[in-house]
């Protein structure tokens, strides 16, 4: 339930991070909420295979995905908060158009016929 709580909270802040320095808000809320959810995936699944395989070919214990359950889903959060962790890290740089600030104006001319000389 906490990483859930987590990622809806640190939506909500990089969507107005992101609309606050330029970036496309929309986009980058739903990349960090859906590679949340993907990276654990892929990450527990591999680690899943790997368990598997050992446990087909090898002489593993076939219940060590279950001995090992919290350590497969914490192994598989690690590298998901990192993703959120870069993503809230890129939308918090103040973006840059590359437009230079304008030039003031140059100082008004003055006339030497209506200029008068110092005393």
């Amino acid at each position: 339930m906490l990483p859930l709580i987590f990622i809806v909270v640190l939506s909500i802040q990089i969507y107005r991070t992101a609309r606050d320095n330029g970036y496309n808000a929309a986009m980058w809320t739903a990349v960090t909420a859906v590679g949340f959810f993907v990276i654990q995936f892929i990450v527990g699944l591999a680690i899943g295979v790997i368990l598997l395989l050992g446990a087909s070919f090898s002489d593993w214990s076939p219940t060590l995905l279950d001995d090992y359950q919290f350590f497969v889903g914490l192994a598989a959060m690690i590298p998901a908060f990192i993703f959120v962790w870069l993503i809230w890290r890129h939308v918090n740089v103040i973006r840059d158009d590359g437009m230079a600030p304008e030039p003031p104006p140059p100082p008004p001319t003055f006339n030497d016929d209506q200029s008068r000389p110092l005393d």
